[in-house]
């Protein structure tokens, strides 16, 4: 199966845009610490950011 080198850039543009909107704008970390019913980064409450749920 080939994958055109269009395919691979743009998966890897779009990867990459994913993370960016996934991580938080003050400190840079993705939301990996378990907390209750979400993932927080690091950063204090209420500028950190906050994924939802924590289990489907």
């Amino acid at each position: 199966m080939a994958i055109a080198d269009a395919e691979i850039e743009e998966f890897a543009r779009l990867a990459v845009a994913l993370a960016g909107t996934l991580s938080c704008a003050a400190c840079g970390q993705i939301p990996s610490k378990g907390i209750g019913s979400h993932y927080a980064c690091s950063c204090p409450e209420p500028g950190g950011v906050r994924m939802l749920p924590l289990q489907l």
